[in-house]
């Protein structure tokens, strides 16, 4: 038998039992030496045993190495409990009556107005998923320990409501019976704001649920003042240090990140003895020498770029520079490594903590604060001066990133460079401007080659005629000479 998780193992005496009275009085005896006088309830009507534990989980079965079967005696089909089988089918589950009033057409009911039906063979467990996914609205559930069934409402507040009725057999009647059924009622708080006790400052905040928003905040309600006095209940707000700190750690990372890609364009060696390949040269190669020596010739294209070690300094800058009024990040644990890691940060969690601990609010304007000037690429150097120094890290990248990309009004640095990633090529950008230069330079080589060689060839041309025609004129002179010989 089992009682509330602990298994005890009952034996009956070696005796003839003249009576059920005799069974009773020694299962008493042994319930009790096991789990402690009055745990389990025993009593006997009509020669029938049952046992019954007010708010406790009773199971009883037999052992696998029992010799001689009880049942005859305890008729209970080798295991029986006091609690329902959600796995069983509905005739096993353990209701006092079939909730089925015909095997054949099995079960049927309405929960705010949907429809459901079940066979007999389907058990508790399948109904009541069945129930909960449905889009009836509510959710229904089985307490265990109180051994009850539960119907709550999706929705919530005074508009809220949960009906029921049977339509074949009786299954709603064999779960909830005559069980009591609570209207949703709205939760109604008083707010004396800003610390007032005076009763016209008084503000009644009706809401349908027990979560509502209050400037900015959630607040939960988990339960109410005891009768009907008005309890009054203080609410302080405090900040995450430890999720304000995993953000600020996330940004550096990033931050870093990003400084990276630039720091190793702007550094990659140049490959001199790799000029890029011409359509000859890859025929003799293979696909991996190919991409190796493409790799290599590519190196360092962008070394010392004078665009991306702008915005590499200035994105150091916005890191390094004291924010008026507020300091520098060194002072909340955010530092520089050694000079040849090139910026990159590293961060000192428990001095951050501390600081956000003492002063979240101050700590977080570092990042958060923008200065009253607003931002705009026409601004004078005085005024671009003073943004910067009044904003905090976030607000000086964002002005960087506009300042570099900016696609409207007047463009932005990469932007009059190379153009942007959702425009159509065009002539506009300075590279577009390099490249069309190139080209022209490119046709005007051309031709002048062609020029050159047509030049080449009528000088060759005219060459090899005066050539031939002093051939023809040493071949004469031969002759001659021979003639006058003879």
């Amino acid at each position: 038998m089992t009682l509330d998780g602990i298994k005890k193992t009952l034996t009956f005496s070696e005796k003839t039992y003249l009576s059920s009275q005799d069974v009773v009085n020694e299962l008493n005896s042994l319930l009790s030496a096991s789990f402690g006088a009055g745990r389990v309830d025993l009593s006997l009507n009509n020669d029938s045993v049952t046992l019954s534990s007010k708010n406790s989980i009773l199971s009883i079965s037999l052992t696998e190495t029992a010799e001689n079967n009880p049942t005859g005696i305890l008729d209970f089909g080798g295991y029986a409990t006091n609690r329902l089988d959600l796995v069983s089918a509905l005739a096993s589950s353990g209701f006092s009556s079939s909730p089925a009033s015909d095997p054949d057409t099995g079960i049927a009911f309405k929960i705010n107005g949907v429809s459901f039906s079940f066979s007999s063979d389907d058990s508790v467990s399948k109904i009541m998923n069945g129930i909960n996914s449905s889009s009836a609205g509510i959710k229904v559930s089985y307490s265990q320990l109180e051994d009850k069934f539960t119907l709550v409402s999706d929705d919530t507040g005074v508009a809220s409501s949960v009906s029921f009725e049977d339509t074949a057999g009786s299954l709603m009647n064999s779960m909830f019976g005559t069980g009591v059924l609570k209207s949703g009622t709205d939760a109604v708080i008083k707010l004396n704001m800003y610390g007032s006790s005076e009763p016209s400052d008084q503000i009644t905040v009706t809401r349908s649920t027990n979560a509502f928003d209050l400037n900015g905040s959630t607040v939960k309600l988990l339960g109410k003042a005891a009768g009907d006095t008005a309890e009054n209940i203080s609410i302080g707000l405090n900040y995450d240090v430890d999720s304000i700190a995993d953000k600020i750690s996330s940004f550096i990372s990033d931050y870093n990140e990003l400084l990276g890609s630039l720091t190793t364009l702007t550094s990659e060696k140049v490959y001199k003895d790799y000029d890029p390949l011409t359509d000859d040269e890859k025929e003799k190669l293979s696909e991996n020498e190919i991409k190796t020596w493409t790799e290599q010739a590519k190196s360092g294209t962008l070394r010392n770029d004078t665009y991306l070690t702008s915005i590499e300094t200035d994105l150091r800058s916005s890191i390094y520079s004291t924010i008026s009024g507020l300091g520098s990040l060194s002072s909340i644990g955010i530092t520089t490594g050694l000079y040849s890691e090139k910026g990159k940060l590293y961060i000192d969690k428990d001095k951050l903590r501390a600081a956000l601990s003492k002063d979240a609010e101050g700590t977080l304007e570092m990042f958060t604060k923008e200065s009253d000037i607003s931002y705009s690429l026409y601004s004078t150097p005085e005024q671009q001066e003073t943004r910067f120094n009044e904003n905090g890290v976030l607000s000086r990248i964002s002005d960087i990133i506009k300042k570099n990309l900016s696609n409207v009004g007047k463009k932005g640095a990469l932007i009059t460079l190379v153009g942007s990633p959702d425009s159509s090529y065009n002539a506009e950008t300075e590279y577009s401007k390099r490249i069309n230069a190139l080209d022209t330079k490119i046709d005007f080589m051309e031709e002048k080659l062609t020029s050159e060689e047509d030049r080449y060839w009528r000088q060759f041309t005219t060459m090899e005629s005066a050539t031939a025609k002093m051939n023809s004129q040493s071949s004469y002179i031969t002759q001659l000479f021979s003639s006058n010989k003879n």
